[in-house]
């Protein structure tokens, strides 16, 4: 009771561990990692990505297959009418072999035999889990099954794929597409915060020197061009909590940086600094904001920022 009655009243959570009382803070990175080239995934191994056709989805296909992946299966809950033209696509622009499979990754039955079925056929390098709920009202106004769906598609599903990579045993990754929501909280996305904050604790439980999965979870900010957040009116619902929007090219950008440094989490986002209440400025550690001269009416300037 003394730790929790020292803690500063701003902070909103807490975690009590081995008798200490923490809380969580967000640096910024001072430096970027290495860049991959076209050779840097290369092997025998398929790349995973569940919610393969998504929109998020074709954009790391495309990104694997420009670092060298040879072999990448996408996972999809139905085939999309241009499915074909995609994976001709993808072979053609990069010679690499492209499987798409039938799963409801909120099936762990279905999800196991897929993934059985691709260890069984030269191993699993890697996945990205990037599936998620498509209808982007839910954003907006939750529903009352929205945390239970979204739970099963997120997090039942990530714990399935950490489970069987690790069994397999050899060296992985896993990419967790989480949501910034967990981090710093967001009107209407309940559901998505609570599975988010299963999938960042889920990379900082598989952070063992021993564990030959790498898992990093990838706090995402709003993609302004591709997914679920390229609608206008949520753009709106986003900036007016000091949300901006990240390029396709800013996206990709921390994708490789997040696989690069293999810290267990990454929170990739831009930030309007004069919108984004008090309570947030304290967990990315940002200056106070101090009020502008009268004469001077700007909200200051939007950038980018990244935490860990």
């Amino acid at each position: 009771m003394i730790a929790l009655q020292s803690m500063p009243d701003h902070r909103q959570w807490l975690a009590v561990r081995q008798g200490q009382a923490l809380t969580p803070r967000l640096q910024s990175h001072q430096y970027a990692a290495a860049e991959l080239d076209e050779q840097s995934l290369q092997g025998n191994g398929w790349h995973v990505i569940t919610g393969g056709l998504g929109g998020l989805g074709r954009l790391s296909a495309a990104w694997l297959a420009g670092r060298g992946a040879q072999r990448i299966a996408l996972l999809v809950r139905r085939r999309h009418d241009d499915t074909a033209d995609f994976t001709a696509y993808l072979h053609q622009c990069y010679g690499v072999t492209v499987t798409c499979l039938i799963c409801d990754v909120a099936d762990m039955m279905a999800l196991n035999v897929v993934l059985n079925r691709l260890q069984a056929d030269g191993g699993v390098a890697g996945v990205i889990h990037a599936a998620g709920i498509p209808d982007g009202s839910l954003f907006l106004a939750g529903s009352a099954d929205q945390p239970a769906t979204v739970l099963a598609v997120k997090a039942h599903a990530a714990r399935t794929i950490y489970d069987r990579l690790r069994e397999a045993g050899n060296p992985s990754y896993l990419l967790l597409y989480s949501s910034a929501a967990a981090a710093l909280g967001s009107t209407g996305q309940t559901g998505y915060a609570l599975a988010s904050g299963y999938l960042d604790g889920l990379a900082y439980e598989a952070a063992t020197d021993d564990n030959p999965v790498r898992v990093t979870s990838v706090g995402w900010g709003a993609w302004g061009e591709t997914g679920m957040a390229a609608d206008k009116s949520l753009q709106k619902a986003f900036a007016s909590e000091g949300m901006g929007t990240l390029s396709d090219a800013e996206g990709l950008w921390h994708l490789e940086q997040a696989l690069s440094r293999g810290s267990a989490y990454r929170l990739a986002m831009r930030v309007l600094p004069g919108r984004i209440n008090a309570d947030r400025r304290r967990l990315l550690q940002m200056p106070e904001q101090t009020p502008p001269p009268r004469r001077n009416n700007s909200t200051g300037t939007d950038h980018g920022f990244t935490g860990r």
